[in-house]
């Protein structure tokens, strides 16, 4: 199967978006950590494990599962379906009331994450050429200082006109309007 300029430029879009999101969860939380601290009346010991442990360890556990599934199964499926569980766990994130369901809802963000690094360095190394891949991936990652400046000045300004809730939410679907227009729109190339 062979894929125009055109859908290759989508592909790049979406995967930028994609990875802007992901970032801008990040970057807000870090931005809204002392709102969340003083709502929710955490402990330093506590917001360290939900910006760091959290989030981290099974986004890191996740990576090698899901770089094996991404050889098996739809790619395009994965990334899309992962983008849905982060959406929704960002969002849920807007209802916590408790370390413990914060810290499960940025779990299941990590979760979301993971399926985002494996199945896309596959689909470029079946939409592009050799010569054009790292070209590729570099635009996509343009995604990360998108999502890293998204996230710290509309989250920070969320925090500060609405409340961190909100800027969850936002993110949140964002994220899932994202996996949405992925799923209906990425097409999955031939092995």
């Amino acid at each position: 199967m062979v894929f125009s300029r055109g859908y290759r430029a989508w592909l790049l879009f979406v995967l930028v978006l994609t990875n802007a999101m992901t970032l801008a969860d990040r970057q807000g939380i870090a931005v809204a950590a002392q709102a969340i601290k003083f709502d929710l009346k955490f402990t330093d010991a506590e917001m360290g494990v939900i910006l760091g442990l959290g989030f981290a360890i099974f986004y890191a556990l996740l990576g090698l599962p899901l770089a094996r599934m991404a050889e098996h199964l739809s790619r395009t499926r994965i990334v899309a379906g992962s983008l849905a569980i982060f959406g929704a766990m960002v969002a849920l994130c807007a209802s916590a009331m408790s370390f413990w369901r914060l810290l499960l809802f940025r779990v299941g963000v990590g979760i979301g994450d993971a399926g985002f690094g494996p199945p896309v360095a596959s689909l470029i190394g079946d939409h592009y050429p050799m010569e054009k891949r790292a070209s590729a991936m570099s635009i996509i990652w343009l995604g990360a200082p998108i999502g890293v400046v998204g996230g710290s000045y509309f989250g920070g300004w969320m925090v500060e006109h609405a409340s961190w809730r909100t800027a969850f939410v936002v993110i949140g679907a964002a994220g899932l309007v994202v996996a949405v227009l992925a799923y209906l729109t990425l097409r999955e190339p031939a092995r």
